[in-house]
């Protein structure tokens, strides 16, 4: 299924939703505890034919999606997954699945997306964006997600969005058991109890996600390499047996000499081998095939979650690890023999790389209620280890700093307090501070053979945000909310071994500091019993992290030409809804209009022959339109989100290996954003609701990964059923990419020094897979 087709089906789907251009937006906005639970408050009330759950209508005055995980319980779907039905998000799955993945909205960069998890940030300095990954959701209730504007309860501000991801609340008793299987060695498996203690209640959830990830693919490069490969191996075989033939020639010759023929059976032993040999490689790519099995690729990922809440207290702590090989690219050339099947003969040797990642954390927090007043407070503590290791003999030259093995150990702790208060009838204040302190140690190989390299940092952040809701109009239908924000940030890197720098600009200490106030607004007005429409404006920055501030002293230096500052810009949106029947449906609907400009954003160049700095050099601008639709009949459920974005590159600079050429990609789109993106998925319920079917479809358009290459459009078509057998027993089977597309993606380059041919991308994407899930309902 192609280009065209995906865009048609998308098409198709907008349409429905759409409908007769009714429209649907969130009406209502208010704070929401530490647990994610919206605090009870008096608000006006509106009568709709759909109504959404009211928590979930006081979440923001902009734009903001929930996805439920249990929805697609059992269909072996990860949070990257999850987030793909969203209107706005784009996942960029860097080393293929089960691998280092992020995620970029409305354009933004990954670095400009802030993912909470009960409302505490995971991003780390040490880190430029989180790994989504990493992130399990077996244990989640819904995540939340937040385009544009962002509300004042999540510290600091981001320019892309915000995610935030809220776990399970324990309930009084209950728990489930499940156990699935899918292609390429998956295997998941999960544990969750609930049960009465104290005045409250806990939870205890344990999960296991596994897969070998040997999957199936063609390798592009054999076309060319097999007509060349052969044509050389024929020439050499041509070369040797004429050689053979003149030795045989001088042992039959009578008049050579004693020497001529101790020499001549000394070469002819010498080509004969070679003639074996030659023969073997023959053989060996006369039946080589080019399609090869995806090596390093698995993982495992175990995670668990302990919970304890009642009314006013939550105490939560949470542990999870990663351990998985990374897959080498395939464009280095070593992807050529990427295969568990066929030997190789030229003794080019993928080496295997393993990283192992653990986290732990641990939240208490309070809530309470005094008259107008709703309040609460919590302290939280994370520990993140990273270990990487790459498994070969370096041999006698001396490896890079860091290359062979690297261990990065993060700690942080944290606090807030955060409320609202109805001052009247006619404003409710919004407020919240917050403090966290996070400190980085690196090790590994060969490090002190960089004196000036950085191995520890430090990173201080405090934010202060106030948001108050205003009613404009005696029919309480019109709102306006300001929000006004400041956040600073200190960091810091030190250099332990310090003896003397290459360049003068390198310290023993690195210190940098900031602090922006930056402001939104949002307009919101309700039309009757069914539309709505809302505005929002502001102005966003994001502070450089730890890396991008003092670099890592080996091949990240800081920046010579000054201190790395704050990435800037204004976001804008209109939005306008509908709500209520149509087609004889329960219809959910929106459409959003949005734009962005960015200004100073943070690159990595070089700036000399060894080593890359940050800067600040890139300019970028977005405009987009985000639709998301739910249209619930009987028996059928009909969901669609789909994006349009244009971006262009303001200003961005390029070394082209003697000078930097200024504005080199101006006007061009900006790289890992694609132009079109959707989902649609629709769900029949059979009689008697014991078992439902489905079908899924995502398209994803060209995608440009930089100035000049790009990767084709990939439509994906799955399919899968459910059944409830009685006592609790569930079965979840079905198929993703069921007409196996992702490992027919390509990629093209077009330079004029370049013939435009398709090559597979760096990391291919798995394919056609297969699953099943049992559920059972304690």
């Amino acid at each position: 299924m192609g280009q065209g087709i995906g865009r048609i089906v998308l098409s198709i789907g907008c349409a429905l939703a759409l409908g007769t251009s009714a429209l649907y937006s969130e009406k209502v906005y208010a704070q929401t505890g530490e647990d994610g639970q919206a605090a009870e408050y008096e608000l006006p009330q509106v009568t709709v034919e759909a109504p959404r759950p009211k928590w979930e209508e006081q979440l923001s005055p902009g734009s903001v999606s929930v996805v439920y995980p249990a929805k697609m319980k059992g269909e072996h779907k990860n949070l990257p997954d999850l987030l793909k039905a969203v209107p706005g998000i784009h996942i960029r799955e860097l080393a293929g699945s089960g691998q280092y993945t992020v995620v970029t909205i409305r354009g933004s960069s990954s670095s400009q997306v802030g993912i909470f998890i009960d409302g505490v940030l995971a991003n780390l300095g040490g880190d430029a964006a989180v790994d989504l990954s990493a992130i399990p959701v077996e244990n989640v209730e819904r995540i939340e997600v937040y385009r544009g504007y962002i509300p004042a309860r999540f510290g600091g501000t981001y320019m892309g969005g915000v995610i935030n991801i809220v776990t399970k609340k324990p309930q009084q008793t209950g728990g489930s058991v499940s156990a699935g299987l899918r292609s390429w060695g998956g295997l998941q498996g999960s544990v969750n109890i609930n049960a009465p203690l104290g005045d409250g209640s806990l939870l205890f959830g344990f999960n296991r996600d596994e897969s070998d990830g040997d999957f199936r693919y063609e390798n592009l490069e054999m076309h060319r390499e097999y007509g060349p490969k052969m044509t050389s191996l024929y020439t050499r075989l041509t070369t040797i047996n004429s050689n053979i033939a003149k030795y045989q020639g001088i042992l039959a010759d009578p008049a050579s000499t004693p020497a001529q023929i101790t020499s001549a059976k000394k070469n002819l032993n010498t080509q004969l081998k070679n003639l074996a040999n030659q023969n073997e490689l023959i053989d060996f790519y006369s039946k080589l095939s080019s399609e090869r099995h995806r090596m390093s690729n698995s993982y495992k990922k175990t995670d668990a979650l302990l919970k304890w809440q009642d009314e006013h207290w939550q105490i939560k702590g949470s542990w999870r690890e990663t351990d998985r090989m990374l897959p080498c690219d395939i464009a280095s050339g070593v992807g050529l023999w990427d295969s568990i099947d066929n030997p190789n003969p030229f003794q080019v040797v993928q080496f295997p790389q393993r990283q192992q990642l653990t986290e732990k954390d641990v939240l208490i927090g309070r809530r309470q209620t005094s008259g107008n007043l709703d309040w609460g407070w919590r302290l939280d503590y994370l520990n993140q280890e990273k270990n990487f290791r790459k498994y070969f003999d370096p041999g006698p030259y001396t490896p890079k700093p860091l290359s062979i093995w690297s261990q990065f150990r993060s700690e942080r702790t944290g606090g807030a307090v955060d409320g609202s208060y109805q001052a009247g009838t006619d404003h409710l204040l919004e407020f919240m501070a917050n403090y966290s302190r996070e400190s980085l140690k690196v090790d590994g190989n060969d490090i002190e053979q960089r004196t000036d390299m950085k191995d520890r940092y430090t990173q201080t952040l405090w934010n202060a945000q106030l948001q108050d809701t205003i009613t404009l109009n005696k029919a309480r239908d019109f709102w306006f909310t300001p929000s006004v924000r400041h956040n600073s940030s200190t960091g810091l890197g030190e250099a332990s071994a310090f003896v003397d720098s290459r360049v003068h600009w390198v310290q023993k200490l690195e210190e940098t500091k900031g602090s922006k106030t930056t402001w939104a607004m949002a307009l919101k007005k309700q039309l009757g019993e069914h539309w709505t429409l809302r505005s929002t404006y502001g102005s966003y920055y994001r502070f450089p992290n730890l890396y991008e501030l003092v670099g890592d002293g080996a091949w990240i230096l800081p920046n010579p030409d000054g201190v790395v500052g704050p990435e800037h810009g204004t976001q804008w949106d209109f939005g306008a809804g509908w709500q209520g029947e149509l087609l004889r449906a329960k219809a959910d609907m929106t459409i959003t209009y949005f734009g962005r400009r960015s200004d100073n954003i943070i690159t990595l160049n070089r700036r000399g022959f060894d080593y890359f700095s940050f800067m600040n050099e890139g300019k970028g601008k977005v405009n987009g339109v985000e639709l998301e639709s739910n249209l619930t009949w009987q028996r059928w459920d009909l969901n669609v989100a789909a994006t349009y974005l244009k971006t262009k590159d303001l200003a961005r600079t390029i070394w082209s290996g003697s000078s930097y050429i200024d504005n080199y990609f101006y006007g061009k789109s900006l790289p890992d954003h694609p132009e079109w993106e959707g989902q649609v998925r629709l769900t029949y319920r059979l009689p008697g609701e014991r078992a439902s079917l489905f079908a899924e479809l995502h398209y994803t358009d060209k995608v440009f990964i930089g100035s000049s290459t790009w990767q084709t459009a990939l439509t994906t078509v799955g399919l899968g059923g459910k059944y409830n057998f009685k006592n609790g027993l569930k079965l979840v089977a079905g198929v993703n990419d069921l007409f196996n597309k992702g490992p027919e993606m390509e990629e093209y380059t077009v330079r004029p020094d370049w013939e435009a041919s398709p090559r597979n991308p760096d990391y291919p994407v798995q394919g056609r897979t297969y699953y099943a899930t049992l559920q059972w309902e304690l």
